[in-house]
C-alpha cells in the first residue's frame, strides 16, 4: 500500500495589509443567520442586526477565502494569530461578508480567522 502524504493547504498575505484592508469575501451559496433563520445573501440579512451568529457554509460553492486557517480559539496563543475578522456589507442592496484586516498583516504571513467569532459552537481545540 503506497503512503499517502497529507498536505499543508494555507493562505500567505502577497503583499502587506494595512490594518481595516478588505481581504476577500466569503463566497459560497449558504449564508443565514442561526437564530432567527434570514439568508441566502437577501436584503433580510441586513436587517438582522440584532443577530450576530452568522453560518457561512461553503459546501457548494466557494472560493479562495475557504483556505483561510483556522485558529484555536480556546487558547491565548491561538487567539494571538487572529489577524482576519469577518464583516457583513450592504452591496447593491444585498449581504455581502467580507474578512478584512483587523491589524497590520505583515508580506508572507499566514491569514488567519476565528471561525466562531465570540461563540464557540464549532471544535477548534485541534487547531495550531
Amino acid at each position: 500500500m503506497a503512503a499517502v502524504k497529507a498536505r499543508e493547504m494555507f493562505l500567505r498575505r502577497r503583499t502587506r495589509a494595512p490594518n481595516s484592508t478588505p481581504i476577500d469575501g466569503l463566497g459560497c451559496d449558504d449564508v443565514r443567520c442561526e437564530r432567527c433563520g434570514f439568508g441566502d445573501f437577501g436584503s433580510k440579512l441586513l436587517l438582522c442586526d440584532k443577530c450576530d451568529n452568522l453560518v457561512i457554509c461553503p459546501d457548494k460553492r466557494s472560493n479562495i477565502a475557504r483556505f483561510v486557517n483556522g485558529i484555536n480559539n480556546f487558547s491565548p496563543d491561538g487567539r494571538k494569530k487572529q489577524n482576519l475578522k469577518c464583516v457583513r456589507y450592504d452591496v447593491n442592496g444585498e449581504c455581502r461578508v467580507l474578512l478584512i484586516a483587523n491589524r497590520d498583516i505583515r508580506k508572507g504571513e499566514r491569514l488567519y480567522y476565528d471561525y466562531n467569532e465570540y461563540e464557540h459552537k464549532y471544535p477548534t481545540e485541534h487547531f495550531v
